[in-house]
């Protein structure tokens, strides 16, 4: 039976209302799309379809994770001048990679490794 005799259960079906500056200051705060929907009270997929239809939801999500991350790295970069030293740490090797990167040594000798481990098989 194809779509013929059946109702669509959406038809007449209102939108439901979401607010556009509130799904902003969500985003801002770093919640997922999910954790949006959540606090929302609606679905997730009726989010990401508003954010599909409507321009306006689309920007406001990302303007809000902008938002947060501005906040975030501008209260970092206060917490660094303020004599912080892991957030000067976190600044300079992610601003200045050349001259503050951690850079680890790395020692490995694989064929040592290797023939360390047949030494111990033969031995069993």
């Amino acid at each position: 039976m194809g779509m013929q005799g059946r109702k669509n259960p959406n038809a007449g079906r209102k939108e439901i209302k979401i607010d556009v500056d509130r799904v902003r200051q969500l985003s801002s705060q770093g919640l997922t799309e999910e954790q949006i929907a959540s606090v929302l009270g609606i679905n997730w997929k009726t989010l990401v379809a508003r954010k599909n239809k409507y321009k306006e939801y689309s920007e406001a999500l990302q303007a809000g994770k902008n938002q947060g991350i501005a906040q975030v790295a501008n209260a970092m970069y206060q917490n660094a001048m303020n004599g912080h030293f892991p957030a000067q740490k976190f600044y300079l090797c992610n601003r200045d990679r050349d001259n503050w990167q951690d850079k680890p040594e790395i020692e490995a000798n694989i064929n040592t490794t290797i023939i360390h481990h047949l030494d111990i098989e033969k031995d069993l």
